[in-house]
């Protein structure tokens, strides 16, 4: 998400969420996650695109979407989830 007031603000906030698993299973969750990025000083943030925060931030929120499916179910004391990579985090390599 790009806010109207972004030379005001300078953060951008992606927010995702994944349901993993099915309702009627042992292991179901829901996960919603927001990740603020700040802008930096030298970027002009009218030059800001959907697709560069597609092909940046988006990115990073999915890795950090993994290591929390890790640490919330290693902390249940169930089998430990860790994900693959999402599809998305491997397009621009």
């Amino acid at each position: 998400m790009i806010p109207k007031d972004l030379q005001k603000t300078n953060y951008l906030e992606v927010q995702l969420k994944l349901d993993f698993g099915k309702p009627d299973e042992r292991l179901y969750l829901t996960l919603e996650t927001v990740s603020t990025f700040e802008i930096k000083k030298d970027i002009n943030v009218n030059a800001i695109s959907e697709e560069e925060v597609q092909n940046k931030c988006f990115q990073i929120t999915l890795s950090e979407l993994r290591k929390t499916v890790k640490k919330v179910t290693e902390a249940y004391g169930i089998p430990v989830v860790d994900l693959p990579l999402f599809e998305e985090e491997t397009e621009n390599e």
